[in-house]
């Protein structure tokens, strides 16, 4: 379970990891895309629950692609 920030790009909803600043403007940095259909309203307007799982990119592991032979 993880707390995020919820940001909308244009009508879609993303978990906002990390944040920037830039001009003195706090400014979503990396985001994961929700599926709205998952996104749900919790008991508080302001509080949402997501019930799908998330990844952090910045931690996934990275493996190269193998060239095509």
């Amino acid at each position: 379970m993880r707390v995020s920030d919820l940001v909308h790009r244009g009508e879609d909803p993303l978990a906002a990891l990390s944040w920037l600043y830039e001009g003195g403007t706090r400014i979503p940095g990396v985001c994961v895309l929700f599926d709205p259909n998952l996104l749900r309203r919790g008991a508080s307007r302001k509080i949402f629950r997501y019930d799908g799982l998330t990844s952090d990119p910045r931690f996934e592991t990275f493996y190269p692609s193998r060239p095509a032979l």
